[in-house]
């Protein structure tokens, strides 16, 4: 799902993909190209923003087609559906099964880019602060590890200012 849909979730991995990429696995026709579907899907599963994409999806409209927070438009409907009939707020049971909502289940990588993100917009004071921060709560074994993360922090900014 990209950003411009739902800007609030920044940070997802639909939206480091290239945005003619992510509209089209995310944007597709679940019934006339179910593997894209599956695709989209697949990338939501190790999102390490899935869970609040999913909330987003399900207290807003739902769109007509494609997939957001891990399931597709009709998956969304469903599980909207059983929620009011859950509530009390619709008398027949839906007609379509209840759906399975899926939960995210994180991945090393997926941790890693999600970290490297959100210390993206941080300075270099700020990031090696953070790394000050985690040896005092005990994060590291060694101090050695410590001043590796440090060391990496220092050449990425100087790769960022070569660029």
């Amino acid at each position: 799902m990209s950003s411009e849909r739902y800007p609030d979730l920044e940070g997802g991995a639909c939206t480091d993909l290239a945005p003619g990429i992510a509209s089209k696995y995310f944007d597709a026709d679940g019934h006339k190209q179910p593997f894209l579907t599956k695709t989209a899907k697949a990338i939501c599963a190790r999102c390490v923003i899935q869970p609040a994409c999913l909330e987003a999806a399900l207290n807003r409209t739902y769109p007509e087609r494609g997939v957001v927070g891990g399931l597709s438009a009709n998956e969304i409907r469903a599980v909207k559906e059983w929620d009011a009939y859950d509530k009390g707020l619709r008398d027949n049971p839906p007609k379509r099964s209840r759906p399975m909502v899926p939960h995210y289940e994180p991945s090393p990588a997926s941790e890693f880019a999600a970290e490297f993100r959100s210390k993206a917009d941080l300075s270099f004071e700020e990031r090696v602060y953070g790394v000050f921060l985690d040896v005092k709560q005990g994060k590291y074994q060694t101090l050695n590890q410590a001043i590796g993360d440090i060391a990496l922090i220092h050449s990425q900014v100087i790769e960022g200012a070569q660029s």
